[in-house]
Parts: structure tokens; C-alpha cells; sequence
């Protein structure tokens, strides 16, 4: 058939296969959120997020201490807006994850102009 060469499947299986991956990732990731509206008593969720990258990335380290990381990935959503940082954000490599589990630093979805210090 016209169109339809070998490589076309193969090329739609592989992107299937990625989208799949991808979606079965995300949905096995633990979501923290960090807002300049935010206050570092609330759980860090999209409703109550932190107020302190740096409470984020000790809420992480506190998950990683009680063995909850080990196989799950960590999405840091970073909400828009201007932060008061008053301490330098400290990360080392055992803040990165693991290569199954990373800890990804990302802008919060919808955020158009990140974030400023």
C-alpha cells in the first residue's frame, strides 16, 4: 500500500512505545509544588504548595531518608512569580535521584515566564 512502508511501522511503534513510557512515568512520579504565594507549613501539593525551593528539596530528602524514593520519580513544579530567596539553595548529586527515579526542577505547567529570585 501506498505509504505504508516497514519503517513507517516500525517508526509509529517506537513513538507509541515512548508516549506509553512517558505517560507511565509521570503517572508513577511523586508532584511537589513550590509558589511565591505558597507557605512552607502546607503538604506541597498544586493547592497548598510551598513557599521555598528549599523546603522542597528538604521534604525530598526527608522522602528519600524513609525509603518512600527508591523506585519513583520527583517533579518539582516551579510556579511563576517572584521569590524571596533569603538562603542559598544547596543541591548535591544524591538531590538528583537515580537514573529510574530522578528528581526533575521544572517550571509549573502553565507557567509562562518561570521564576525569579
Amino acid at each position: 500500500m501506498k505509504g505504508h512502508s516497514p519503517e513507517g511501522w516500525h517508526h509509529r511503534f517506537v513513538t507509541a512505545g515512548l508516549v506509553l513510557c512517558l505517560t507511565i512515568s509521570s503517572v508513577d512520579a511523586i508532584e511537589i509544588h513550590v509558589s511565591p504565594s505558597g507557605n512552607d507549613d502546607n503538604p506541597g501539593t498544586a493547592s497548598a504548595p510551598f513557599l521555598t525551593p528549599l523546603k522542597a528539596r528538604d521534604a525530598i530528602r526527608k522522602l528519600r531518608k524513609a525509603g518512600e524514593l527508591e523506585s519513583e520519580s520527583v517533579l518539582v513544579n516551579l510556579h511563576g512569580g517572584v521569590y524571596q530567596i533569603t538562603q542559598t539553595l544547596k543541591l548535591t548529586a544524591a538531590d538528583s535521584g537515580t537514573e529510574q527515579a530522578p528528581v526533575i526542577w521544572q517550571a509549573a505547567p502553565g507557567t509562562a515566564d518561570g521564576f525569579r529570585t
